[in-house]
C-alpha cells in the first residue's frame, strides 16, 4: 500500500524469484490501470487493483515480458 501512496505512482510491480526458472509477479494499481487484465495475459488473476501471476522464466526474462506488456497498456 505504501508504494501506491507515492504521488504520481499508478502501477507497482513486484518481482520475486521462486526458482531458477520461475518468477512470481505481483501487480498493484491505484485505479487507472486494471492489473487483473494484465495478469490474465500471463494466465494469472486477481482484482482490478491487486493481481498476480507466475512466469516460467528467471527474473530477468520475466521483467522483459512484463514491461513489454505494460508499455502496451499504459
Amino acid at each position: 500500500k505504501f508504494l501506491r501512496s507515492i504521488q504520481g505512482i499508478e502501477l507497482v510491480v513486484i518481482f520475486t524469484e521462486v526458482g531458477s526458472q520461475k518468477t512470481r509477479v505481483n501487480f498493484r494499481s491505484n485505479s487507472k490501470v486494471d492489473v487483473a487484465k494484465l495478469a490474465k495475459i500471463f494466465e494469472g488473476g486477481g482484482h482490478r487493483q491487486a493481481s498476480g501471476c507466475l512466469i516460467g522464466e528467471n527474473i530477468s526474462g520475466a521483467k522483459g515480458k512484463i514491461f513489454a506488456q505494460i508499455k502496451k497498456v499504459i
